[in-house]
């Protein structure tokens, strides 16, 4: 029982920390604690509390570091790019904020050009715990685990 509580721990770790600007995949970690034994549907709200709760500090990150931080994010070429999309068209952004790579600067960016939080949260969270569900699924081979 410690041991299956230790395990959902860390998958909330791994699933907070890949959606930060660490190069780590919340997906492998996800799906190995379901091939491991836990509980789909446990890993699934666990794994999204993490990865919604992550994306939120960097909303949270950006939005208090602002301008300075967007000053430094475009010197780097990758960093030009996200900016330029998160600010022309908010939405669309945010629409792919559940994307590898891109999501997390997506998310970041969206707090420094303060992005209304609503409309981040309301598009984010529901985008990323969709993430995990069509991986569930594809895991069920459509049986969704029973």
């Amino acid at each position: 029982m410690i041991l299956e509580a230790g395990s959902y721990v860390t998958l909330f770790a791994a699933a907070f920390l890949a959606a930060t600007i660490l190069p780590f995949s919340s997906e492998l970690a996800f799906s190995g604690a379901i091939l491991g034994g836990l509980d789909p549907w446990k890993c699934l709200v666990v794994a999204s509390a993490g990865n919604c709760l992550a994306c939120s500090v960097n909303y949270a990150g950006g939005y208090i570091l602002g301008r300075p931080f967007l000053i430094r994010m475009l010197r780097r070429r990758r960093g030009r790019r996200i900016y330029r999309f998160v600010h022309k068209s908010e939405i669309l952004a945010l629409l792919f904020s559940w994307t590898p790579i891109a999501g997390d600067p997506i998310t970041l960016a969206a707090g420094a050009l303060r992005t209304n939080p609503w409309i981040f949260h309301a598009l984010v969270w529901p985008l990323r715990i969709g993430r995990y569900l069509a991986i569930l699924y594809a895991m069920s081979s459509g049986d969704w685990l029973n």
